[in-house]
């Protein structure tokens, strides 16, 4: 007899678990504001290729220009130097505003994800979860244990009154076992192997979606074929 665990609540607990609820919203807020940072940072870098290239057209222009329009030029490369200096300067800033905001929603993130945690804190109790199927596990035993005893009792005194007869035992033989055939204990459940026990880290290892390769199902152990 192989008696299964349902996993009807298991399963639906696993279903509905919304694991994040505040963490994607303080995620929201920092990525919006970021957002606008970078929004800004892409005009810079438009504004900043454009000087960039009026100051190269410039210095190409001086070579081919004459004594006064060259004069000229240089003065124009000169205030655009400067532009593209001052461009550069506020670039930077944008770099250091991002990391700003890393610095203020940085601990507004770690609240949200305190707050995730504490409300799934039951989802994550594995003690609790453990001490119940362990329970249920010697609870289920405890009743079979007294079905066994129950119907044991139904017909003992009947079977003893036949296999322990000390006629019967004498006519059979003085080494039959026959008086003991008939032990209670022998129909209790019992383990058919010693290696059933549940190591932390099979428990630790699972809790993290490793699947139980070191625990054979029933099927396993016996090599049997859902085929």
């Amino acid at each position: 007899m192989i008696i299964k665990t349902d996993r009807k609540e298991i399963d639906k607990s696993i279903k509905e678990l919304k694991l994040f609820n505040e963490a994607p919203k303080a995620l929201q807020a920092y990525k919006e504001e970021v957002a606008n940072i970078e929004a800004e940072e892409a005009f810079i870098c438009e504004e900043l290729a454009k000087l960039e290239k009026e100051l190269s057209d410039n210095i190409a222009s001086q070579e081919v220009a004459g004594v006064g329009q060259k004069v000229y030029l240089k003065m124009q490369a000169i205030d655009v130097a400067k532009k593209l200096e001052l461009t550069k300067g506020i670039l930077a800033e944008t770099t250091a505003s991002k990391l700003a905001s890393k610095i203020k929603h940085a601990p507004l993130i770690r609240t949200a994800i305190g707050e995730d945690r504490g409300a799934n804190s039951d989802f994550f109790d594995i003690n609790a979860m453990v001490e119940t199927y362990k329970y249920d596990l010697l609870k289920a035993l405890s009743d079979m244990g007294q079905e066994v005893t129950k119907q044991y009792n139904e017909i003992r005194d009947d079977v003893w009154d036949v296999i322990q007869d000390d006629a019967v035992v004498e006519a059979m033989g003085h080494g039959t076992q026959i008086r003991y055939t008939f032990d209670r204990n022998v129909f209790y459940p019992s383990l058919s192997s010693e290696d059933i026990v549940l190591h932390r880290s099979h428990i630790q290892q699972a809790g993290q979606g490793t699947e139980p390769t070191m625990i054979q199902t029933v099927k396993e152990a016996k090599g049997i074929d859902d085929k």
